[in-house]
């Protein structure tokens, strides 16, 4: 995948994933000031359950919270833009209705495909 990712774009759109832990401090976040940006955003207590089955410990950086809070708001002064975001548990009980409000947002379409996956691994997960 990595490999994929070196050459220049050959689409309009691109999406990108990250989670806080990979977002350190003190890195320029220049690079995020031409995008749109939404947060997904997850209630703490579901997030240290999901830790709880695959790690024995867990400390506030692996959870995030704090660093995505910092995150949002360097970015939303670099973009100069109010950012969208987004609570799992609300986009789950109405993926549709935020889906077409996003897509609207950002002038995209909305595709019913958009709405189901295949489930297990794709190669075009990363670590």
């Amino acid at each position: 995948m990595i490999e994929q990712l070196k050459g220049p774009l050959t689409t309009d759109h691109f999406y990108q994933k990250h989670m806080t832990h990979h977002m350190l401090p003190g890195v320029p976040l220049d690079w995020c000031k031409q995008m749109k940006h939404c947060f997904l955003i997850r209630d703490p207590k579901y997030e240290v359950n999901s830790y709880q089955k695959k790690r024995t410990s867990i400390s506030g950086a692996d959870i995030g919270v704090r660093r995505q809070w910092e995150l949002f708001d360097e970015i939303t002064q670099l973009t100069g833009h109010d950012i969208a975001v987004i609570d799992s548990s609300e986009f789950l009980a109405r993926p549709e209705a935020h889906l077409r409000a996003l897509c609207s947002e950002w002038h995209l379409p909305f595709d019913e495909s958009m709405l189901s996956w295949p489930k297990g691994i794709r190669e075009s997960d990363c670590v």
